[in-house]
């Protein structure tokens, strides 16, 4: 979901719910204009965010008394035709809400299968605590899931009046390093990482979040490259060349460089490393400054037929003197960035290999094998299947296979592990966090 910050006063409004529409324990709630259809325990705070696909707001479980974030996904599926499903006009005139496209509907059945097999698993990864159970399958439209509340996002430090120190920066990407190595472990790749989806909270912690756009990996193609079709993906900024020069099969790569970019946006003091107003733009200004691939290096006709229109540009081996300040002298840092940005997908380093470089010298490894179980894409089949025959049929073989995954969840008590962190760490990150308040 792309969501624009919001900061709102507390302005709920409990209403109690329509006979035969929810549950007995569920309170309808108004708050900053927007309805909420929750249990009775959870008390809305504040509004986060909103965006085109829903609402995500903070809220307390006042059984736990704990801080939660609950994302409402707003009408995603089809409802049935019972009339107290459906609004009606002064003119007596049924209203039903528009639901979203196709691709909504699978972004959102695949970010809840995603979140209830990896929430569990590693403590740089959100972690989910609840899926609003619907009332019944012809009522349900709205996706509501409740996970944990951190403090912050990336974004909101970088952008923030306080530079983000080269020990911050060091555990911040050891950590987001440590959550994407787990998820390509699970055959899964991100797909969309930059400072928005990444969270952060006071105490040290950093997890990563916003599944939506993930997609299944294959590892028995050659060179054990895990390997996916449809490069609708990342936000510009972070997108890598080779969705970029629209090759048809990318790998895990693409992570890889979005964390680079990232990484490069640290380093320098919050400016992106590369804003291009379009595809074409972006490729551009990445070449302008890293310098001409060779065909080689791009895995695609059409892509190379773009590269070749364009002006050759000599390779430039410390290119990031041109987008860092020179005052950023770390060489390892410099290093490790050169090898999360390699243009060619196949020298790109990985997430396991990047946790064992030189940069991380000082800091108190805990690299443990990897234990997740690969998750299985295969719903996914017969759903495109059925959206290229027919979107009704598709809408509803969706909506059952959502309806069923919520039914079937089942609260988990969370991995309490977490990656070590030092008390000074800890403590210079709330300095951190109160310069920027």
């Amino acid at each position: 979901m792309r969501l624009k910050r919001k900061q709102s006063v507390h302005s709920s409004v409990h209403h109690s719910p329509s006979p035969g529409v929810h549950k007995s324990d569920h309170i309808l709630t108004v708050h900053d204009g927007e309805e909420f259809v929750l249990p009775s325990k959870y008390r809305i705070e504040r509004t986060i965010g909103t965006g085109a696909y829903g609402h995500v707001v903070s809220a307390v479980d006042m059984e736990t008394n704990k801080p939660v974030a609950i994302k409402k996904n707003k009408n995603i599926y089809p409802i049935g035709d019972d009339e107290c499903t459906a609004g009606v006009t002064s003119c007596g005139e049924r209203i039903v809400p528009q639901t979203r496209s196709c691709m909504s509907q699978m972004r959102v059945l695949r970010e809840v299968k995603i979140m209830k097999h990896c929430c569990t698993t590693h403590p740089s990864v959100v972690r989910i605590l609840d899926i609003i159970s619907p009332e019944s399958y012809d009522s349900f439209s709205d996706v509501y899931i409740v996970m944990e509340l951190l403090d912050a996002d990336l974004r909101d430090l970088l952008d923030g009046p306080a530079l983000i120190s080269n020990e911050h920066i060091k555990y911040i990407m050891y950590q987001l390093l440590h959550a994407v190595r787990h998820l390509h472990a699970a055959s899964i790749t991100h797909r969309d990482i930059k400072p928005e989806n990444i969270l952060l909270n006071e105490d040290g912690q950093v997890k990563l979040c916003d599944f939506g756009l993930a997609r299944g990996c294959n590892f028995l193609e050659v060179n054990n490259t895990a390997r996916f079709s449809n490069n609708y993906v990342q936000t510009r900024y972070y997108r890598a060349p080779e969705l970029l020069l629209d090759c048809d099969l990318v790998g895990t790569g693409v992570d890889i460089w979005s964390v680079g970019c990232i990484f490069g946006e640290m380093l320098g003091g919050g400016g992106i490393l590369f804003t291009g107003s379009s595809s074409a733009n972006q490729l551009k200004k990445i070449i302008r400054t890293m310098g001409t691939p060779s065909m080689d290096e791009v895995g695609s006709e059409k892509g190379r037929f773009f590269v070749n229109s364009l002006d050759y540009v000599e390779k430039n081996e410390e290119w990031y003197f041109d987008v860092l300040p020179r005052h950023c002298v770390d060489m390892y840092a410099l290093d490790l960035l050169c090898k999360l940005l390699a243009f060619d997908p196949k020298k790109r380093i990985t997430a396991e290999q990047a946790l064992r470089h030189p940069y991380f010298r000082n800091i108190d490894l805990d690299i443990k094998p990897v234990q997740i179980s690969k998750f299985c894409f295969d719903y996914e089949k017969s759903l495109f299947v059925a959206n290229t025959q027919d979107e009704e049929r598709f809408a509803s073989l969706c909506k059952r296979e959502c309806y069923e995954t919520i039914v079937g969840f089942h609260k988990r008590s969370g991995d309490k592990r977490q990656l070590s962190t030092k008390k000074s760490f800890k403590q210079t990150l709330r300095e951190l966090f109160k310069t920027k308040k």
